[in-house]
């Protein structure tokens, strides 16, 4: 039995599937999405370091070589493309990057377009990811307050709980036993609970106190990338 569809897509791949989605999000629309490889099904598609056992499997990958390039002493190097649901998307160890805000504001100032701009692109970032700290409500860029564990390094009375005032590494304010904890970083060892809690990334960005200054300003008051750059 034949089957019409208003749309057809061929590759499955991150663009493919997403353009699919889109298509068809109204659901006034049919779309047919067509993908040489299989379902993304594997189970190593779906752990960070699956991409040892996704690239240069057949299961998953195209298995493309590049030529024999002179200047690599005649040698043809793996060009792995993901031949599965989700395309090179599921291959990548499941990295994803939005990219630097500044490159796209340079690219609107280089076009003249100001769609290219952060600004505007940013929105449609937002709209295909589904991570869980963007769900309804949440701040787009992810910026918001909560407290951060950590070990206590400096003497109560003396400290600057707001971040005013950075600890320098000849600190007076700092105990000895302070001292020791953050030459060794393990001040900072309770902070595992606030990843536990979805509040902070291993990898970063660093979070910073809400009063945090360089010289007699404060951070954003210094830095005009600084909210771009912890997004």
């Amino acid at each position: 039995m034949s089957e019409e569809f208003d749309h057809v897509i061929v590759g499955a791949g991150t663009a493919g599937c997403l353009l699919a989605n889109r298509l068809s999000a109204s659901g006034e629309r049919r779309v047919l999405l067509v993908e040489a490889g299989g379902r993304d099904n594997y189970p190593w598609i779906h752990i960070p370091v699956g991409y040892l056992y996704c690239i240069g499997n057949p299961r998953t990958d195209w298995m493309y070589s590049t030529e024999a390039e002179p200047g690599l002493n005649g040698r043809s190097l793996r060009y792995p493309r993901g031949r599965v649901l989700g395309g090179c998307s599921s291959i990548n160890g499941m990295i994803y990057m939005r990219g630097q805000a500044r490159d796209y504001d340079a690219w609107a100032e280089l076009t003249g377009e100001a769609d290219w701009a952060w600004s505007s692109v940013l929105p449609d970032f937002i709209a295909h990811e589904s991570h869980w700290r963007a769900g309804p409500g949440a701040d787009p860029a992810f910026n918001r307050l909560f407290t951060i564990y950590k070990f206590r390094t400096m003497r109560p009375a003396e400290a600057a709980c707001d971040g005013a005032r950075s600890a320098a590494r000849d600190d007076e304010r700092i105990t000895r036993i302070g001292r020791y904890l953050r030459r060794t970083s393990l001040d900072e060892l309770p902070q595992l609970f606030n990843v536990v809690k979805g509040e902070m990334s291993l990898v970063g960005p660093r979070p910073h106190a809400l009063g945090s200054q360089a010289g007699d300003k404060l951070f954003w008051q210094v830095d005009g990338q600084y909210w771009r750059r912890h997004s």
